[in-house]
């Protein structure tokens, strides 16, 4: 993803508690969460294997796939404001929201659909896996 236009010598919160941060301020359903890891899949699979990341990159692909899953999913979906608001104004902008946005759509290529079977078994391999939404 490219870089963001303002990043503050700021350091970012642990990944775990960004993102409960998150699904709290933004009161997400666990349909939206589940949208958004099978599009992080998606991501992590059109990376090169040994594609090393920058300081940040999780949390601006956290940030993005929860946008773009919040507009498949929702007739109301979060804006780029409302994430900012949670995310903190003194991290990135509402140009760099945007901008991580486009990125993370562009990376998995615009494939935001998911049938019923892949969704299906996304979600038995996170129950598998002991992962609780």
């Amino acid at each position: 993803m490219s870089q963001p236009q303002r990043q503050k010598s700021h350091q970012l919160p642990d990944l775990p508690a960004f993102i409960t941060k998150i699904i709290h301020d933004l009161n997400l359903p666990v349909l939206n969460v589940v949208v958004c890891l099978i599009y992080v899949h998606r991501l992590k699979s059109q990376l090169p294997k040994n594609y090393e990341t920058e300081y940040g990159t999780a949390h601006r692909v956290f940030i993005s796939s929860i946008l773009v899953a919040s507009k498949y999913v929702d007739d109301v979906p979060i804006t780029a404001r409302k994430m900012l608001d949670s995310v903190g104004k003194d991290i990135w902008s509402i140009k760099d929201i945007i901008r991580m946005e486009r990125a993370f759509l562009s990376f998995i290529q615009w494939d935001l659909s998911i049938d019923r079977s892949a969704f299906d078994s996304y979600l038995n391999e996170l129950r598998e896996n002991q992962i609780v939404l």
